[in-house]
């Protein structure tokens, strides 16, 4: 078990790797209100300006959407920087870095041939095309997709491998009688949530008109939390999955509703560990024929607290199998590392790797002072489990954006 003492010594260790790290690259100030200081008035102008790598500090506006097809960090502010239109990005290299953190989104966002690691952060999605019409998230064949802190969408994956920690999505939208995922994963997609909540639609109502057919006898089912099509994988962990309510019988037939959604279907495969539902019961999982479902092996997890907030600690709650030996492994640049044998490979480059030890208890916490850093500068943290049979798990890796 970790002492207080040896505690402090791997804060003071992280803390060390990290302070004095600047960002090499250049920033240019972006405020839509141009006056001295301002480098640009719209993210639109700057990206057409600036060199691949750049930073935009993006001040308190209203701004159109934008495109991104290169390397660049794009950061805002805690609140008051708003996008009102659609943002896309593709494209890019498989060494590139695309970083954009901070916005509140009053459009979509797809995301679509990315070769590039992704990250977005701290993103809340507003806007929607109209009633009951959800704000979506769409990645469709890229290679490295992290979200962190990403509030509102519903999300549409597609051949493409994407990690989630701490964020919400939520589908509101109709159109399927029983309701529509929150989450939904498709073709040969690696999808990892951690920590996150995906709520799926209402089912339709039976309208109050047209007898009771078989065909609208029920209010419709509720959509499940997460939908893992065929071939695809889902590995969830310490997340918060509900289906949505069932619709109502609007034709009074008085026959008993389809039920509210499953936490998660699976038509593929799908590995899961300590999910609950909205009561904080165990997620109801459903499998349909072909699909396949591990629930017994315990998965390590990370949280980042007072992730880039000023004057605050970071606070990392790690989990994984008691007595499990575990590491912490903190970088400043993304990679994808496949470990032979494990479904998550390495994420995060070895800049710092210090042991746990091995804790009799699941959770812990490591708590490290805010480095002295710039903006725009981000480092990635991942946890490792090794058991007594000599089998490593990785867990989620999170990025700490400085704002």
């Amino acid at each position: 078990m970790l002492t207080s003492a040896r505690y402090s010594l791997l804060a003071s260790l992280l803390t060390l790797s990290l302070s004095g790290a600047a960002a090499s690259a250049q920033t240019f100030v972006v405020d839509d209100t141009s006056g001295p200081g301002v480098d640009f008035d719209s993210i639109v102008s700057a990206l057409q300006a600036v060199p691949s790598g750049a930073i935009l500090d993006v001040r308190e506006g209203v701004y159109d959407g934008f495109t991104v097809q290169r390397e660049v960090t794009i950061v805002g502010q805690p609140t008051g920087v708003f996008v009102t239109s659609p943002v896309v990005v593709s494209g890019g290299s498989i060494d590139g870095v695309v970083v954009l953190s901070r916005f509140e989104l009053q459009g979509g966002f797809s995301v679509a041939d990315s070769a590039n690691t992704l990250v977005l952060d701290n993103l809340r999605f507003t806007g929607s095309s109209g009633p009951n019409v959800d704000a979506e998230l769409s990645v469709l064949r890229s290679t490295d997709v992290r979200l962190a802190r990403v509030l509102g969408p519903r999300v549409v994956i597609s051949d493409s491998r994407v990690q989630a920690s701490e964020c919400e999505f939520i589908a509101v939208r109709v159109g399927d009688p029983n309701g529509f995922a929150a989450v939904l994963i498709e073709g040969t997609s690696l999808v990892h949530l951690d920590h996150c909540v995906a709520t799926g639609s209402r089912g339709e109502d039976c309208p109050s008109s047209g007898g009771c057919l078989p065909s609208n006898a029920y209010g419709g089912g509720g959509g499940p939390g997460v939908d893992v099509q065929p071939h695809a994988v889902l590995r969830a962990v310490r997340c918060t999955l509900v289906g949505g309510f069932s619709g109502a019988d609007g034709c009074e037939c008085f026959l008993p509703p389809l039920g509210p959604g499953p936490s998660v279907r699976v038509w593929g495969r799908a590995e899961l560990w300590a999910n609950v539902d909205q009561n904080g019961q165990p997620s109801y999982n459903e499998v349909v024929a072909g699909g396949a479902i591990s629930t017994t092996a315990p998965l390590p997890s990370l949280r980042a607290n007072n992730a880039g907030q000023p004057g605050q600690a970071i606070e990392f709650d790690h989990a994984s199998a008691p007595g499990s030996s575990r590491r912490i492994l903190v970088g400043r640049a993304p990679v994808n590392s496949p470990i032979p044998g494990a479904t998550i490979g390495r994420l995060v480059s070895l800049n710092r790797v210090a042991s746990l030890g091995a804790s009799p208890v699941e959770v812990g916490t490591l708590s490290f002072p805010q480095p002295t850093w710039s903006k725009g500068l981000v480092f990635y943290a991942q946890i490792s489990q090794t058991l007594g049979s000599g089998v490593t798990e990785m867990s989620n890796s999170v990025a700490i954006v400085a704002p």
